[in-house]
């Protein structure tokens, strides 16, 4: 296969993702079958299985899709050998903005996580465990350094990523302002002050 129909292959398949996250942003993910995206796109319901043969294979692309923009909008931020309470005001901040620069598809994302199952019944990403692992390593170096207080690491990790989440989601619900600055600004402000070692 050229390069060229590979290229052509991924940029349809990009295509619908976008029109998917639109569809469903618009409508809900109630009403996101793959019938419904299809009209939305403009192409058949055979388009959509061609690049996807199951309606979750789609919403396993659209959370991967969200996951690698915000690595790389936070990787400019985010620097391993910085201090702990650095690369942790970094995250705090460099994820909320984010979430404030993709409203549509963070707010797309939530619903996923609320709503896509397996065929078992259960939530299909139910298990948040790997999402902690990077913060879990930020506080152990925070501790080892003693920059941090000698906290739990996996429980602060949980806290982190519970806050910047439902953060997030509020963000998306609100026009960008100065109060949002603010609000992140104590967001970091609160996280320093409860992680610092005095």
């Amino acid at each position: 296969m050229s390069s060229r129909i590979i290229d052509k292959d991924m940029n349809r398949k990009q295509s619908l993702i976008e029109r998917a996250v639109d569809y469903i942003f618009k409508h809900g993910y109630t009403n996101a079958t793959v019938g419904n995206i299809a009209k939305h796109a403009g192409v058949s319901k055979g388009i959509i299985t061609y690049y996807f043969p199951k309606k979750n294979d789609m919403m396993d692309e659209i959370v991967d899709d969200l996951y690698a923009k915000g690595a790389d909008f936070m990787s400019v931020y985010w620097k391993e050998d910085d201090p702990a309470p650095k690369m942790l005001e970094d995250y705090i901040r460099s994820s909320l903005h984010f979430a404030m620069f993709n409203k549509k598809q963070v707010n797309v994302v939530t619903q996923i996580f609320s709503n896509c199952r397996n065929e078992d019944g259960r939530l299909r990403y139910e298990n948040v465990e790997p999402m902690y692992e990077p913060f879990i390593h930020l506080f152990q170096k925070g501790q080892k350094d003693h920059d941090f207080w000698g906290f739990s690491p996996k429980l602060m990790a949980m806290i982190l990523r519970w806050v910047t989440d439902h953060m997030a989601i509020y963000l998306t619900k609100k026009e960008k302002s100065s109060s949002l600055e603010q609000e992140i600004d104590e967001v970091v402000r609160l996280f320093l002050k409860a992680t610092e070692n005095d």
